[in-house]
């Protein structure tokens, strides 16, 4: 908009879906992590009594609040985790917050991210310092500052320990805690440069936005993960587990964003909708389960294939079960000693 390639009123058809974060309304980001909050921050001023200055502190105040519920330092953003590929490489994704995010299954990982906590300093520079101190207490730092990520996910820690601290460095958010860092120790130097353009001048009011009166407030999915077992104990009440793809009458699970709708049978069977569109072919017939779209897998040392679920190559394999919970469908099978996990 500053640059001129798009009009302000462009600003204003952006989506604005509010929830509630404590006793103020604040925005919903997709993943609910840090990173995504306060990465505008790092270049951009912000203004009190707006609708982003809200929304910044009260996801600062809720990533502390979070991270006290769960016993463990706060601060969860993007970040690597205990996972490593063939080559020996962390892998990364992004982690959040629930209630601050629409993705779901925000709490079924805990994973903490150092950086995170550095960029807070921007927001709550007294309770992003003290987390910081605790953290180097629990030795989270090494050569080049704090490590990438902590990760508290009990499905993924070795026997006996409650953590496993990711030994990296990304250049990425160290260079992200060095400009929170300056942000804080010299005064907003990239701030004061971003006001100093010309163009930026002209549109600084749209980073004024006030903090709308709202009747209506979304309320995103909530689960937070058994700390024991990695299992939401709210889950278990919604929770199908049918261990047969070959039962009397198709067990079936319905999912919908509201545009899009699929609905799979334990079998692997059914259809996919777009509004009143019919992606995929479907017939009303409990006894024939074969539509949808599927999945092949071929062991290439025997030359033995099956599909992902048991429809359509009707093999149930070694071992075989259909998990279908709030929000996702999944489908577990071993074959040949070769262990699948497919998940809608």
């Amino acid at each position: 908009i500053a640059q001129g390639k798009l009009p302000q009123d462009s600003w204003f058809a952006l989506g604005r879906q509010l929830t509630s974060l404590g006793s103020a309304p604040a925005l919903l980001s997709w993943s609910g992590s840090m990173f995504e909050y306060l990465m505008p921050l790092l270049v951009m001023p912000t203004y009190e009594n707006t609708l982003l200055d809200q929304t910044h502190k009260a996801v600062v105040q809720k990533q502390i609040d979070y991270g006290n519920k769960r016993n463990v330092p706060w601060g969860i953003s993007e970040s690597g985790y205990n996972m490593i590929d063939a080559s020996m490489t962390y892998q990364y994704k992004a982690f959040g917050v629930p209630g601050t995010g629409f993705k779901r299954g925000l709490g079924e990982e805990l994973v903490i991210s150092p950086y995170s906590s550095i960029m807070a300093l921007m927001v709550m520079p007294e309770e992003a310092c003290h987390n910081l101190q605790l953290m180097a207490k629990k030795e989270f730092a090494g050569t080049y500052g704090f490590y990438e990520a902590i990760d508290y996910t009990p499905s993924r820690l070795p026997r006996g320990q409650e953590h496993v601290i990711i030994y990296s460095f990304m250049v990425h958010h160290q260079g992200m805690a060095l400009l929170s860092l300056s942000h804080l120790l010299l005064n907003q130097p990239m701030q004061k440069r971003f006001k100093a353009d010309v163009q930026c001048q002209a549109t600084l009011l749209l980073l004024q936005e006030r903090i709308p009166r709202v009747t209506a407030l979304s309320a995103p999915n909530i689960h937070i993960a058994d700390a024991a077992s990695g299992v939401g104990k709210e889950d278990d009440a919604f929770m199908r587990v049918i261990n047969t793809p070959q039962t009397a009458t198709p067990e079936v699970q319905l999912l919908s964003n509201g545009r899009y709708h699929v609905m799979v049978s334990n079998a692997g069977g059914g259809y996919s909708r777009w509004k009143n569109i019919a992606v995929t072919r479907w017939r009303e017939d409990s006894t024939c389960d074969n539509w949808g779209n599927f999945c092949f897998i071929k062991d290439l040392e025997n030359n033995e294939y099956w599909s992902s679920a048991y429809q359509p190559a009707l093999q149930g394999g070694d071992h075989y079960e259909a998990v279908f919970s709030q929000g996702r469908a999944e489908f577990r099978r071993r074959d040949f000693s070769i262990e699948a996990h497919t998940e809608i």
